[in-house]
């Protein structure tokens, strides 16, 4: 599926196609369902969009939106790192 329907972007983040079959067709309604209800863990924040991914623990989860910054900045641009030290 991968090769076929999102080889270049994470399966969040895959579209629908023209000719696609019942299976992938499937697999996009079960994942809608999913990021309604689901929440990214931060971690180093290098693959978390900031205005796009759901990372504010409301319910349902949704996405920071910020002032001031791009809607593909990621997280690990506000998080400092000092040493071995984030903050």
């Amino acid at each position: 599926m991968k090769a076929r329907y999102f080889k270049d972007d994470s399966i969040l983040d895959a579209k629908p196609r023209k000719y696609q079959s019942y299976g992938w067709a499937s697999m996009l309604a079960g994942r809608d369902v999913i990021k309604k209800g689901s929440r990214y863990l931060i971690g180093d924040g290098t693959s978390i969009r900031i205005g796009h991914d759901n990372i504010v623990a409301s319910h349902p989860p949704r996405p920071l939106h910020l002032i001031n910054l791009g809607s593909n900045d990621t997280m690990d641009s506000l998080i400092a790192t000092k040493g071995t030290y984030r903050y």
